[in-house]
C-alpha cells in the first residue's frame, strides 16, 4: 500500500509539472549559425592491384547539391582503366530531399544568400584541408578536383583559389565564369562569385570542361564562354559539349580519363 501511494503522488508531480498547451504562450527564439570544427566523412575508391608504394593521381569528386557520396563514388562503373585514387567528400549540410537526406554545400535550401556565401568560403576551406589530409596519407602524383553541378561551382570556387594545391579541374554541368550562378532558391546571387583576380592568378591549372547541350540549368554556352574566359588567361582548357540534360554522361567520363592519362 505505502509503495502504490509512492507511485501515485510521483504521477502527481508529473502531471503537475506538464505545461498546459492550452492559452500557453508561444516559445519564441531565433537561430543562428556559428563555425567551428567537425570530422566529415569521405569515401576512397582504389585502382585495380592498387599498391600502397606506387604513386597515383588523385581525383577528389565534389558531389552536386541533395546527392551523397555513396552515390557519387559509382560514377565511374563500368569504365576500365581508371588508374587513379578516386576521394568523394560528404558536402557538410544535410537537408531532406523528398523521402531521402541528402548533402549540400553551400546552405542554398536557406535562400539567405549572404549566409550561403559565407557557407561557400568555408566550404573552400574544407576542400583545402581535404587535399591537405589525402596528399600526406596516400602517395599521390598530382591531384584534380572533378565537380558535377554544386560541386563544380565548389570545384572551381576552391580549386582556383588554392591553384598550388592542384594541377587540374574537372568541371561538370557547371556554372559560367564572369556571370551569374544559378540557384532553385534564389534569384539575384552574386555575378562574381568568383572575381577574375582569383581566375588570372591560377592559369598554371589544366582544366576540362563539359555541358550538355539539351542542359536547362547550366546550358552548354555558358560553358563555351568559360573555357574562352581561361584560355584567354592562358589556361590549357578543354572544353566538350554531349548530347542530353542536366546529368553526368559516361562517354564524358571516358574522355576525362584520357585526358587525365595524357598530360
Amino acid at each position: 500500500m505505502r509503495n502504490l501511494k509512492i507511485i501515485l503522488f510521483g504521477v502527481i508531480l508529473f502531471l503537475l509539472n506538464i505545461p498546459s498547451v492550452h492559452g500557453q504562450n508561444p516559445v519564441t527564439y531565433d537561430t543562428t549559425y556559428f563555425q567551428s570544427s567537425a570530422l566529415f566523412k569521405c569515401l576512397i575508391s582504389f585502382p585495380d592491384n592498387y599498391s600502397p608504394q606506387d604513386s597515383y593521381p588523385l581525383v577528389i569528386g565534389l558531389h552536386s547539391g541533395g546527392e551523397t557520396p555513396e552515390q557519387f563514388i559509382t560514377i565511374w562503373n563500368g569504365l576500365n582503366k581508371t588508374e587513379f585514387i578516386y576521394a568523394v567528400p560528404q558536402a557538410p549540410y544535410s537537408w531532406l530531399m523528398g523521402e531521402a537526406f541528402g548533402y549540400e554545400w553551400s546552405l542554398w535550401p536557406t535562400g539567405n544568400e549572404d549566409l550561403m556565401e559565407r557557407a561557400a568560403l568555408i566550404a573552400e576551406g574544407y576542400v583545402a584541408d581535404l587535399i591537405k589530409d589525402l596528399t600526406k596519407r596516400y602517395n599521390v602524383s598530382e591531384v584534380y578536383l572533378l565537380g558535377f553541378s554544386q560541386g563544380a561551382i565548389l570545384a572551381y570556387r576552391a580549386g582556383i583559389k588554392n591553384y598550388r594545391l592542384i594541377d587540374g579541374l574537372i568541371c561538370l554541368s557547371g556554372p559560367g565564369l564572369s556571370g551569374k550562378l544559378w540557384s532553385p532558391f534564389s534569384d539575384s546571387l552574386q555575378v562574381d562569385w568568383l572575381p577574375d583576380k582569383f581566375i588570372k592568378e591560377a592559369n598554371s591549372l589544366r582544366v576540362f570542361i563539359a555541358n550538355g547541350d539539351e542542359d536547362k540549368y547550366t546550358p552548354v554556352e555558358i560553358g563555351i564562354k568559360s573555357r574562352n574566359i581561361l584560355a584567354g588567361y592562358g589556361y590549357d582548357v578543354k572544353f566538350y559539349s554531349f548530347g542530353g540534360g542536366h546529368t553526368i554522361n559516361k562517354e564524358i567520363l571516358k574522355l576525362v580519363v584520357e585526358w587525365i592519362n595524357n598530360k
